[in-house]
């Protein structure tokens, strides 16, 4: 219960924002205790603890209960990007070869690429050049886009206030053929372990949103945002973006990391969010591949030029 109460200070409180970010596990535990309870007529323990559910319902049931995104016309060009954190110091980076074979996508986003992640995804630039990079060996913030598609783009450096400091961000346009351009963002913000981390992350994803709203035209966000569609700071991200979350209503199947927990019990920081002229016509979460997280598929419908 305390849990609960406490991520309601998630806009104030970095801890209480990171409580937020397991509102699914939280009602999950809650609700077998609630049954225990009934069952043992602690009726003043039960009231209590039915009242505290409240608060992660408050939070996901718009979210599975929403309006669906819109619709793809039949004839619509389809676009495929798999998102993938194949995490530096990933043993087998490889593997990751296997999920592209799998799903056959347009443009891989690979977020923390190194020296050794770049040398084991070699075979991928015979179909899919690596388009643009910002290779990290020191760091879990290397990023790189292989496309198929012809991308004109260029590294983006987003500085935190005061601190110097920035994570590498591409802005790209790709064009597929018989569709509008897209303007395609691949981003991945600090994680939130801790206050300063936290509000540089939510500096971050309020500095991308502004780009991306200022930006005309068909619109795709993707990368490792660590943070989950109903914290606050990813509300704000959508506002100012003008986008739509791709997961839209959320699904229960579509958490990413950590990797090897099962679906229900991990937690979606691996996003896509997309423009309201975009259909997004699938949305899936590959297998685990040596990553801490698993990659994202999502296809989206394109509109014509």
């Amino acid at each position: 219960m305390a849990a609960a109460a406490v991520s309601l200070l998630a806009p104030l409180w970095w801890v209480a924002d990171l409580v937020t970010s397991f509102q699914l596990q939280l009602l999950l535990g809650m609700l077998p205790l609630l049954v225990a309870l009934l069952g043992r007529r602690a009726w003043r323990w039960a009231a209590a603890l039915a009242v505290a559910t409240l608060v992660p319902f408050s939070q996901l049931v718009p979210l599975w209960t929403g309006p669906p995104g819109p619709t793809a016309a039949p004839e619509a060009p389809r676009l495929r990007v798999l998102v993938a954190n194949v995490l530096s110091r990933n043993p087998s980076p490889a593997a990751l070869l296997d999920e592209v074979a799998a799903f056959d996508p347009d443009l891989v986003a690979v977020l923390e690429l190194s020296g050794p992640v770049v040398a084991a995804l070699a075979p991928l630039e015979a179909t899919h050049p690596l388009a643009l990079s910002d290779v990290h060996d020191t760091d879990n913030f290397g990023i790189g886009l292989y496309s198929r598609l012809p991308v004109e783009g260029r590294l983006v450096y987003r500085t935190a206030p005061g601190s110097g400091a920035s994570e590498p961000g591409i802005e790209a346009t790709v064009l597929a053929p018989g569709a509008a351009p897209l303007q395609l963002f691949v981003a991945h913000p600090m994680p939130p372990a801790g206050r300063a981390l936290s509000a540089r992350r939510d500096a971050h994803l309020a500095a991308l949103g502004d780009a991306v709203g200022a930006v005309a035209g068909p619109r795709l966000l993707v990368g490792d945002l660590n943070v989950v569609s109903w914290a606050p700071a990813f509300r704000d991200l959508a506002r100012r973006g003008r986008l739509i979350d791709a997961r839209r209503p959320q699904r229960l199947s579509t958490g990413t990391w950590p990797a090897g927990l099962p679906a229900l019990l991990r937690i979606p920081i691996d996003h896509a969010l997309a423009s309201p002229d975009l259909a997004i016509t699938r949305l899936e979460v590959g297998p685990a591949y040596g990553s801490d997280h698993r990659p994202l598929r999502v296809e989206v419908a394109l509109p014509r030029p």
